[in-house]
C-alpha cells in the first residue's frame, strides 16, 4: 500500500508540472497589425519616418522605401526609423511592417512623397573613370573604391556614382555597402538593365566598399561623376546648385553607334555663362536590343562610362550630372542598338566664373577696402567668399539678415519657408544654398539659423524662401569663444560693487596656453562683479577704548566661472575648457592714537531734549527712582591733534580649478597664486581732525530732572583730516604728508552719551564703538610720470607687440588693460613693467593703457 500511495503521488507531481497553467503569461495571438498614420520628412540623402502600431505587439518594425527597396530595422517598442542611403533628388514613399514571433503582418498604407535634401556643400566635377565592371554573384561581394579620398579632396562630404545593373540571372538586388552598411540598393530583374545616379555620404571613418547581390548573378558597372565638399569649407561661389523649371533638350532617336550634340547653355532657364555643369532627366525606350547611352561634354569620349542602359522593348530613366565645355553642348554617345532618348535640364551649377582672384583684404577703420584699377576702365564685382571675425571664419555663403530685411518678413511659415513683403530690399542678397541667420527682432522673436533651399517670386511680387534649419558647422568654420558667466542685473552687493559684465569674445587663446589666467596685479579682476564688504574709501572701523582701533579697509571676494572652447568644424578639432576662479582680498588696519590736544562742546542752541510718554517708576529697595524715556537732539564739534602707530596685515589670493578637454583626453588642474600674505612695517602718524557730528540719541532722565541723561548715541557726522606719516621702509625712514593728505569724510556711528546740565556746566559726553565712513574728497595723489615705449604701433591681425612702462618719479609699476575690453585685443606675460599685447581679428585702432 505504502508503494502505490508513493507511486500516486509521483504521477501527481509529474502532472502538476506538464499540465498548463491558464494563468500564465501568454504570448502574441496574432502577428502585429498594419501601422497606421505612417509619416515620413526629409533629411540630407535619408528620411525619418514615424508611424502608430496597431494590433498584437511587435517585436520589430521595418521601414522600406519605394522606389529602391531601402529599409531599416528598429525595436518593437520604436515609433520612428531613419532611412538613410536615399538617392539624389528622387521622390520617395515608405511603408511600415511590424514583426513578432508569429510572423510579418500586414504593410501599411504607402507614406506621403518626399524628396531627400541635397547635400549643402559644393559640387565638383570629376573625372569620368570606371571603377568597377563584371558579373558579382551572389555571397561573393566585390571590394572597391567610390573615388573617395578625403586626403586629396579636403572637406569631402560625399561622393556621385553612376551605378548600372544587368544580365541578372534572375530577378535581384545589387547593393552598395560601406563599413559592412547597405546603404544602396537597385532592383533588377532577368533580362532588364537598370541605371541609378547615387549620391553616397562619406563617413568620417571609411573602410573599403563593396558591391554585392542578393540572388544569382549580374553584371555591375560603377562609374565616378563627381564629388561634394561640406557646406562649413570657405569657398568661392562655385558648385552650387540651382534649380530651374525642367526643359527639354532632346526628344529624338538616335542611332546604333552614333553622336548627337544637344546645346544646353542659354536653352529654357539655363543661363549663357557661368554654368559648370547641368542636372538631367534622361529617358531611353523603343530599344529592340540591349544599349546604353553615355552622356558627356561635347567633343568628349565615353571612356567606357555609362549614364543611361536599357533592354529591348524596356523604358529607362535615371539622373545625369554632366559637365558643360566652352561650346556650351553635350554628346549623347550610343553604344549598342538605336533608341528614343529624351533629356530634360532639372538644373545647372554654378562655375564661379564671376569670382577671378581671392585675395584676403584688410579693413579700414570704418569697415571698407579699397579696390585699384591700373590701366584701362574695367567693370569689377566683388564677391565676399568669407571673412574673420576674431577668431571666427564665417564663410561669405553666410548672411546676416539686417534689420530692414527683418523688418519685411511678413509669415515665418511651419514648414520653415520665409516670406517677405512685395518690395522688400533684399541686401545682402541671398542665393540658393546660403545659410541665412537673424538675430532677435519683432519679425523673428526667436531668431534662426536656416540654409536657403528655394527661392520664389509669387505673383505679388513677394518673395518666399524655403528654408531648413541649418547647424552651426554650416554656418561657421571655425571659432574660439571665451564666456565669463556673471550675475545678470543692476544690483549692487554689500557696500561696494562695480556693474555686473557678461562677455562672449572671439580672441585668440593666451600665450600661457591657460585661457583664464590670474589677474596680474591682484586676484581681483576689476572687469567682473565682485562682493566688497569694505574697500579703503568705504572701511569698517571699531573703536577698542579711547586709545585704539581695528578698521577693515578691504574685504572683496570675487567668484566667477569660465567657459572656453575651440572647434573647427572644418578639420572636426576642438578644445575646451570649464574655470571656477576664486578671488580673496583681505586688509586689517590696527591703529593706537594718543590726543596730544583736544576740544569738543556742544553747539549752543541745539540741545533739544524730547520727552517720550509717560514717566516710569522703578522700586529699588525702599527707594523709588522714577525715570522718562528721552530723545536728545544735539550738535557737537570736535577737534583734535594726535598722533598714532598703524599695523596694517594683507592677504590676496587667487585660487583657480580647471577641467579642460585637449582634443584627446580630460585634464584636471588646480592653481593658486598669493599676491600678499603678511604684515606690513609700522607706520607713524600725526593727524589734526575737524568733526561736525548730529546726534541722536534715545535714553532715559531720572526724576524728570533735565541736569542728567543716559543715552544711546546715533550720529551722524562729517569730518576734515589731515595727516603726516613717517614709515620704517625705505631705510633711514622717512616723513612727509600722507598719501592723501587731507580728506573729507562723512559717516554714521553707534556709541554711548551723557548729557550734564547744570547752572554753570554745560557737557555732553559721547563715546563712538562702531563707525561706517564714506571718504568724500581728499587730495590728489601724486601724479605719475608713466613712459610707454612704443608709443604707437601696426600691428597685423593676431600678431603680438611687446611694450614696455616705466614710472620715472615712483619706485612703483603699473598695471596694464585695454581699453574697450578682450574685443580689442588681448594682453598676456604682464608684469608691473611688461605686457605682450595680441592684437585681435578686426581691423581698427585700439587703445592699451599702462
Amino acid at each position: 500500500m505504502r508503494r502505490s500511495t508513493g507511486l500516486a503521488l509521483v504521477f501527481a507531481v509529474l502532472a502538476m508540472l506538464v499540465v498548463p497553467n491558464p494563468s500564465a503569461a501568454q504570448g502574441p495571438t496574432s502577428p502585429p497589425g498594419a501601422p497606421t498614420g505612417v509619416t515620413a520628412s526629409a533629411g540630407t540623402l535619408s528620411a525619418i519616418v514615424t508611424w502608430i502600431p496597431a494590433g498584437s505587439p511587435a517585436d520589430s518594425f521595418t521601414v522600406k522605401s519605394n522606389p529602391g527597396g531601402i529599409s531599416a530595422t528598429v525595436g518593437g517598442t520604436s515609433t520612428s526609423a531613419t532611412v538613410s542611403g536615399l538617392g539624389f533628388l528622387a521622390s520617395y514613399t515608405f511603408s511600415v511592417t511590424g514583426n513578432n514571433a508569429l510572423g510579418a503582418g500586414p504593410t501599411s498604407a504607402q507614406s506621403n512623397a518626399i524628396t531627400p535634401d541635397p547635400p549643402g556643400g559644393a559640387y565638383h566635377q570629376g573625372f569620368a573613370a570606371n571603377l568597377l565592371n563584371q558579373n558579382i554573384a551572389a555571397g561573393k561581394p566585390v571590394a572597391t573604391n567610390l573615388g573617395d579620398d578625403p586626403f586629396h579632396l579636403p572637406g569631402l562630404s560625399a561622393v556621385v556614382v553612376n551605378l548600372t545593373a544587368s544580365q541578372a540571372t534572375a530577378s535581384t538586388a545589387v547593393q552598395v555597402v560601406i563599413n559592412q552598411q547597405v546603404v544602396r540598393t537597385i532592383s533588377v530583374a532577368s533580362g532588364q538593365v537598370e541605371s541609378s545616379l547615387e549620391v553616397i555620404a562619406v563617413p568620417a571613418q571609411l573602410t573599403q566598399a563593396a558591391i554585392q547581390v542578393t540572388t544569382g548573378t549580374a553584371h555591375v558597372q560603377l562609374d565616378f561623376v563627381g564629388y561634394f565638399t561640406g557646406p562649413s569649407a570657405v569657398r568661392d561661389h562655385s558648385g552650387l546648385l540651382e534649380m530651374i523649371a525642367p526643359t527639354t533638350l532632346l526628344d529624338a532617336s538616335v542611332a546604333a553607334g552614333s553622336t548627337t550634340t544637344v546645346p544646353v547653355l542659354g536653352q529654357g532657364d539655363v543661363p549663357a555663362g557661368g554654368v559648370a555643369d547641368v542636372l538631367l532627366n534622361v529617358i531611353a525606350t523603343g530599344a529592340t536590343g540591349a544599349g546604353a547611352v553615355a552622356l558627356r561634354p561635347s567633343g568628349g569620349l565615353a571612356a567606357g562610362i555609362t549614364t543611361l542602359g536599357f533592354a529591348a522593348g524596356q523604358t529607362t530613366a535615371n539622373r545625369a550630372i554632366v559637365a558643360v565645355p566652352t561650346s556650351g553642348a553635350i554628346s549623347v554617345i550610343d553604344t549598342g542598338v538605336a533608341a528614343s532618348v529624351h533629356i530634360d535640364v532639372l538644373g545647372w551649377f554654378t562655375d564661379g566664373s564671376a569670382v577671378s582672384r581671392t585675395v584676403l583684404a584688410h579693413l579700414a577703420s570704418d569697415g571698407s577696402a579699397v579696390v585699384k584699377v591700373s590701366g584701362s576702365a574695367a567693370n569689377v564685382t566683388v564677391d565676399l567668399l568669407a571673412y574673420y571675425s576674431g577668431d571666427l571664419i564665417v564663410p561669405g555663403s553666410t548672411k546676416v539678415l539686417s534689420p530692414a530685411l527683418l523688418a519685411g518678413i511678413t509669415t515665418m511659415g511651419a514648414d520653415l519657408s520665409i516670406t517677405f513683403a512685395p518690395g522688400t530690399q533684399v541686401s545682402p542678397p541671398i542665393q540658393l544654398n546660403d545659410v541665412i541667420n537673424a538675430g532677435i527682432s519683432p519679425t523673428t522673436p526667436k531668431g534662426f539659423l536656416r540654409r536657403v533651399l528655394s527661392i520664389t517670386t509669387l505673383p505679388s511680387g513677394a518673395v518666399v524662401v524655403g528654408t531648413r534649419v541649418a547647424l552651426l558647422s554650416e554656418a561657421l568654420t571655425a571659432f574660439t569663444v571665451d564666456w565669463v558667466a556673471a550675475p545678470i542685473g543692476g544690483s549692487r552687493f554689500g557696500a561696494y560693487s562695480n556693474g555686473p559684465r557678461s562677455t562672449v569674445t572671439t580672441s585668440a587663446p593666451t600665450a600661457s596656453g591657460n585661457p583664464f589666467p590670474p589677474p596680474p596685479l591682484t586676484s581681483i579682476d576689476p572687469n567682473y562683479p565682485l562682493l566688497a564688504l569694505a574697500t579703503p574709501n568705504h572701511p569698517i572701523t571699531a573703536s577698542i577704548g579711547s586709545a585704539a582701533e581695528v578698521s577693515l579697509t578691504d574685504i572683496e571676494v570675487q567668484v566667477l566661472p569660465h567657459v572656453h572652447l575651440e572647434y573647427n568644424f572644418f578639420t572636426n578639432t576642438a578644445k575646451a575648457a570649464f574655470a571656477f576662479s576664486e578671488g580673496l582680498r583681505f586688509a586689517v588696519d590696527f591703529t593706537i592714537t594718543k590726543d596730544l590736544t583736544a576740544v569738543n562742546f556742544l553747539v549752543p542752541g541745539t540741545d533739544k531734549t524730547i520727552p517720550l510718554g509717560v514717566e516710569i517708576p522703578i522700586p529699588i529697595g525702599p527707594i523709588v527712582v522714577v525715570i522718562t524715556p528721552v530723545i536728545v537732539l544735539a550738535v557737537t564739534v570736535d577737534a583734535s591733534i594726535s598722533v598714532g602707530l598703524s599695523i596694517t596685515y594683507h592677504f590676496d589670493k587667487f585660487t583657480q580649478v580647471t577641467e579642460s578637454y585637449d582634443g584627446k583626453q580630460f585634464h584636471t588642474s588646480q592653481l593658486a597664486q598669493v599676491y600678499a600674505d603678511g604684515i606690513t612695517p609700522p607706520e607713524a602718524s600725526a593727524n589734526a581732525d575737524l568733526k561736525v557730528a548730529a546726534h541722536t540719541s534715545p535714553g532715559i532722565e531720572f526724576y524728570d530732572l533735565p541736569f542728567f541723561s543716559a543715552l544711546v548715541d546715533i550720529s551722524l557726522y562729517a569730518k576734515v583730516s589731515a595727516s603726516v606719516t613717517c614709515s620704517a621702509i625705505p631705510t633711514p625712514p622717512t616723513c612727509g604728508p600722507a598719501a592723501p593728505w587731507w580728506t573729507v569724510s562723512a559717516g554714521i556711528c553707534l556709541g554711548v552719551a551723557m548729557n550734564l546740565d547744570l547752572f554753570l556746566i554745560q557737557k555732553f559726553f559721547s563715546q563712538d564703538f562702531l563707525c561706517v565712513d564714506v571718504v568724500i574728497a581728499h587730495a590728489p595723489g601724486l601724479r605719475l610720470d608713466v613712459q610707454m615705449v612704443p608709443t604707437s604701433a601696426t600691428v597685423h591681425r593676431f600678431q603680438v607687440q611687446h611694450f614696455h612702462a616705466a614710472v620715472t618719479n615712483s619706485p612703483g609699476g603699473v598695471t596694464w588693460s585695454v581699453v574697450g575690453g578682450s574685443a580689442s585685443g588681448t594682453l598676456s606675460n604682464t608684469n608691473l613693467s611688461d605686457a605682450d599685447y595680441t592684437a585681435p581679428g578686426r581691423a581698427g585702432q585700439y587703445k592699451v593703457k599702462a
